[in-house]
């Protein structure tokens, strides 16, 4: 995991993606008891949003690919969150439930995004080592979780309607971080699994050698001599 330049490089945004994605799909649920509105309901709406988020990692994964839609959600959570504060700082009561709602949107995303980080980084190992780079990810997912509680008592420190959303800040910043990383690591959808550290080094020569090819192409493509028609006059 730390030999090979391209397993290193996986390995670091992984790990932060992890301890990242855990500390904000925790923290948003322990969040719940600061939003505005029923207690019981908002719980309750807490736990069903992750139903529609695993249907959505069902219908997409295929279709988007791994890196782009972790991504993509990671980033989406992260705006969701950052959303809440402005109700809150330049709204009036009446527009409150936009922080709750706000914060419901991003437990979807992070589930989501928490769905498809099993899966991405599986395939992101080869069999020799899949299920120690696993379980390494999952002991940063339970520091990242083991942090969340801390996050939530940034609002302590701070007074006011700004402590109030410090802590959707902090998580929606870290989580918008964290996907514009992991858009460095290489997609896996449709590829064959590497099985030895031997397909990592060769897959990595295929992806350089496929950005290499796309970039000549283009360069070709633009240098193209203009055509002209018979009928074009000079």
């Amino acid at each position: 995991m730390f030999t090979i330049p391209q397993l290193l490089k996986r390995t670091l945004i992984l790990m932060l993606n992890w301890a990242i994605v855990s500390l904000v799909y925790y923290g948003l649920t322990l969040n719940v008891g600061r939003l505005y509105g029923n207690l019981y309901l908002n719980f309750f709406l807490n736990s069903v949003v992750e139903f529609p988020a695993n249907i959505l990692c069902i219908l997409l994964l295929n279709r988007v690919g791994r890196k782009k839609m972790h991504a993509s959600l990671m980033v989406l959570a992260g705006v969701a969150c950052i959303a809440g504060i402005f109700p809150v700082l330049y709204g009036t009561k009446a527009h409150r439930w936009i922080l709750t709602a706000s914060s419901m949107l991003g437990r979807l995303f992070i589930t989501a995004a928490f769905s498809i980080v099993y899966l991405y980084t599986l395939e992101l190992y080869p069999t020799c080592i899949r299920n120690g780079a696993l379980g390494v990810m999952s002991t940063f997912a339970r520091v990242g979780g083991s942090v969340a509680p801390y996050i939530l008592n940034f609002s302590d420190l701070v007074s006011g309607k700004v402590g109030r959303i410090m802590p959707m800040i902090l998580m929606g910043t870290l989580s918008i971080i964290a996907g514009l990383l992991s858009l460095l690591l290489p997609e896996t959808n449709n590829r064959k699994m590497m099985d030895n550290f031997n397909d990592v080094t060769k897959s990595g020569e295929l992806e350089l050698a496929a950005k290499t090819d796309a970039v000549l192409k283009e360069e070709s493509h633009t240098k193209q001599p203009k055509q002209y028609s018979e009928d074009t006059k000079f």
